[in-house]
Parts: structure tokens; C-alpha cells; sequence
């Protein structure tokens, strides 16, 4: 099959775009090569239109980091990009968490084996408040000494 830049939709595993390497109508299966997750957007009323125009506000969208090659099964759309929506769709920047850091501890929480930083509500854009006196610490990413401190870092 010559390869051509496709979005499909899955039930299961979400929508990417990628280059189309095979498809099994049969298994509604495909492997796609530089596969980028779609999973979210902003600029485009359907998947329709991202694939035939791109998206309008690329820095509102969250696209996953491309990977070299998945199999994607329960495929239920395949639709073929346009040259101007393959450029819009590699255009917005990967979406992606800083390295979980090491530290010297020798558990998750006593210590700092794990890494410290930022909690989720620091990745995903909505307040974390479960109305009680807990500390409301979460596994971190990056940097920080362990333990929820004020500005959002947790372990």
C-alpha cells in the first residue's frame, strides 16, 4: 500500500494522524507510521474539518508526541488530509510532561525516589479541591523536596 497522511477515529484508542502503512478492513485494523494522537482541539467543529483544513488556533491544541509506529484496532473512520491540514496537524507543538525526576529517597513517601513537581492540576487546567485539610499531594513531575508545598508541588 503506498503510503498516504491520514486522521482516523477509533472506538477505543481515540483519533490520530499518521501515515497509513496497512489496513485490514476485516480486523478494522491499521498501522500507521509518525502516529500523533489527537487529544484535543480547538479551531475546528469536526474531524471532518481538520482533515480537510487543519486547525484554526494550533496553541490551544493538545496533540500528543508522535510515535515511529502503532496499531491502532476498532477503526471505524479513515479519512484522507489535505496537504494544508497535514502542515496545520504538524504545526502544533507536542503536547507532553517534563521528565519525571530521581531523587535519593528510598520510597515514595518518605523519601524522593520518584521525583517531585508540578500536580495535575498544574497539566490539566482545572483547580484540584476536594474541600478538606489534606495536603492533596499527588505523584510530581520535575523538580521540587517532596511533600505539597503552597505554589503546587507535589511528590
Amino acid at each position: 500500500m503506498i503510503e498516504r497522511y491520514v486522521l482516523i477515529r477509533s472506538i477505543g484508542a481515540g483519533i490520530f494522524a499518521g501515515d497509513l502503512v496497512s489496513q485490514d478492513n476485516f480486523n478494522q485494523r491499521v498501522v500507521l507510521r509518525n502516529a500523533i494522537r489527537l487529544w484535543y482541539w480547538e479551531g475546528a467543529c469536526s474531524l471532518s474539518q481538520i482533515a480537510e483544513e487543519g486547525v484554526k488556533k494550533p496553541e490551544n491544541c493538545k496533540f500528543a508526541v508522535p510515535v515511529t509506529e502503532i496499531e491502532v484496532f476498532e477503526v471505524v473512520e479513515i479519512m484522507s488530509i489535505t496537504p494544508a491540514a497535514e502542515h496545520s496537524i504538524k504545526s502544533v507543538p507536542p503536547w507532553r510532561v517534563a521528565d519525571i525526576g530521581h531523587g535519593s529517597g528510598d520510597n515514595i513517601g518518605g523519601g524522593d525516589e520518584y521525583g517531585t513537581g508540578s500536580s495535575y492540576s498544574d497539566y490539566f487546567d482545572e483547580e484540584v479541591d476536594d474541600d478538606d485539610d489534606s495536603d492533596d499531594s499527588g505523584y510530581g513531575i520535575g523538580e521540587g523536596d517532596g511533600g505539597r508545598d503552597d505554589d503546587g508541588t507535589g511528590y
